[in-house]
């Protein structure tokens, strides 16, 4: 089984080990999770680039969570 790691508690590695997610999505991830915590993975989309498609995709992947 794949690790998996809290979207509201990962570090930037941790975040860039999931699909889609570079150095400057990362530090945005992190950034927006400081102002107020992610309630659903498709919250992802206020990220610039992740979109509906993106954000399945992440799900699917299985590596981020929201919990």
């Amino acid at each position: 089984m794949n690790e998996t790691f809290n979207i509201n508690t990962a570090t930037k590695k941790e975040l860039m080990s999931a699909v889609h997610i570079g150095p400057k999505r990362a530090d945005l991830i992190i950034e927006s999770r400081n102002e107020a915590k992610f309630k659903d993975l498709y919250e992802l989309s206020s990220i610039n680039g992740l979109g509906r498609s993106r954000i399945d995709d992440i799900i699917k992947e299985g590596i981020l969570v929201c919990n």
